[in-house]
């Protein structure tokens, strides 16, 4: 009772405030409303509301927003984000990130007098690099290996890398020795030695760009799960050939080594953040001060971040960010039940009824993927019977775990079992059946 009890409690911490429900889980909700209360439940419901989240993309998202408090700030600033929503102003920011990256490249030449930084800015502003750096989906997916410092390494290498990595032969070369190494050292370090040594007597260039790996620390990097899978995605393979690309790969390790890129990054983000700021003053009729309080405020922090714009800038051109704004008085309401005992009572009979529903649908399916073998156990033991018969003199008639040994013993087959825990038996007439398959199959020959 005590373990029921547990369960319940964490049912509960987990399913009490979110909105984001179904259809089924709202109706069973309404039945513990009044009349009126449950008329207007079922009321926003048909008014399409929860239409919003069904999409599981979309879903991911609004709960990220939901769990940091955004549903209470976006009726807050509910006049805001009408003008947000009306004149599309996300996009219209989206559109200006790429002159804004831009430019921000181009001032770290203006405050550098080194002749390789004005170099390789000349290069990058002038290529399809900018267009990779804002694109939405591209931050998105890399911000994590930003803030953990991941891309920070890589960039400050990547061009002594790709250097290598051209090089077939040598490439080869460090593969294999990299294996060799590999089984008596830790991969970095395996890494790095089978480098080392084979630029042992190469030029001064190739030391100087094997040193520059090595001291990255970039394969000393210990990367946490979530790293991993950006970097097995395809999306970050496609982000990885733009910035590996030999025309302008050694202006990225250039900057990256000035510590003068990813700076410039911030600062362009920052830019977008005040061309934001501009365009809300601009459009709305919302005082001053209300603007001054959603400038603080932690919506427009996730509007503008780098981290999650692209999150909300997807929202808006799925028009799933519209759809939320112009229903904020149903989600308002929704809101409101939330906070009642009902509807975390209504929370947990659902998540304990999907938990009933799973188990029954694992069982079933474990049920299917034996019943072949188990038909195959029943057919072999229908057409023994007879060897049994004759030996014994006596019909099969298996009741008890004494009487399957008995049959399996004396008519010389090897022991059946029925992979889904089932027991032979066998019927008046002599029929083998299972306990959880029911009848051997109609065919019993071989």
């Amino acid at each position: 009772m005590k373990y029921v009890l547990i369960f319940c409690c964490l049912v509960s911490i987990s399913f009490s405030t979110s909105i984001l429900n179904n259809r089924e889980f709202y109706i069973n909700y309404s039945e513990a409303l009044t009349a009126g209360s449950r008329d207007r439940l079922i009321g926003i419901i048909d008014d399409g509301v929860i239409d919003i989240w069904k999409d599981p993309r979309y879903k991911k998202l609004l709960l990220s927003a939901e769990s940091k408090g955004l549903f209470q700030e976006f009726l807050q600033f509910k006049t805001i984000l009408n003008t947000v929503v009306d004149f599309n102003l996300l996009k219209e920011v989206e559109d200006k990130r790429y002159f804004y990256m831009r430019e921000s490249i181009r001032r770290v030449a203006r405050s550098s007098i080194d002749t390789s930084v004005e170099k390789a800015v000349a290069i990058l502003i002038e290529s399809d690099l900018i267009a990779v750096l804002v694109d939405s989906q591209f931050r998105s997916i890399v911000e994590p290996l930003i803030e953990s410092g991941y891309l920070k390494k890589y960039f400050s290498m990547v061009g002594d890398l790709v250097f290598f990595e051209q090089d077939l032969e040598f490439k080869k070369k460090w593969d294999v020795l990299f294996k060799r190494y590999q089984k008596i050292n830790y991969d970095s370090d395996a890494k790095i030695i089978s480098l080392m040594e084979i630029i042992a007597d190469g030029t001064e260039l190739m030391k100087n760009k094997a040193r520059n790996i090595r001291d990255s620390g970039f394969y000393e990097a210990i990367l946490s799960k979530r790293e991993k899978l950006i970097l097995k995605s395809s999306l970050y393979e496609i982000y990885n050939s733009y910035i590996r690309d030999p025309r302008w790969v050694e202006a990225i390790q250039t900057l990256s080594q000035k510590k003068l890129l990813f700076p410039a990054i911030e600062a362009a983000e920052m830019k977008a953040g005040e061309y934001f700021k501009r365009l809300l003053r601009k459009k709305t009729a919302s005082k001053d001060t209300d603007l001054s309080l959603f400038f603080r405020s932690r919506s427009f922090q996730e509007f503008t971040s780098s981290s999650t714009s692209p999150d909300y800038f997807f929202l808006s051109e799925e028009g799933v960010l519209s759809q939320m704004i112009k229903k904020l008085d149903d989600i308002a309401i929704l809101l409101k039940y939330s906070k009642t005992p009902q509807f975390e009572k209504s929370k947990m009979s659902l998540s304990l009824k999907q938990k009933k529903t799973n188990e029954d649908t694992k069982i079933r399916l474990t049920k299917v993927k034996n019943s072949d073998s188990c038909y195959e156990n029943m057919k072999l033991m229908m057409s023994y019977r007879e060897k049994f018969s004759l030996k014994m003199r006596k019909d099969v008639l298996i009741k008890t775990e004494d009487d399957r040994s008995e049959f399996f013993k004396e008519s010389g087959l090897q022991r059946k079992i029925c992979a889904s825990g089932g027991k032979y038996l066998s019927s008046k007439y002599g029929r083998i059946q299972c306990t959880y398959h029911g009848d051997a199959p109609i065919s019993s020959k071989k």
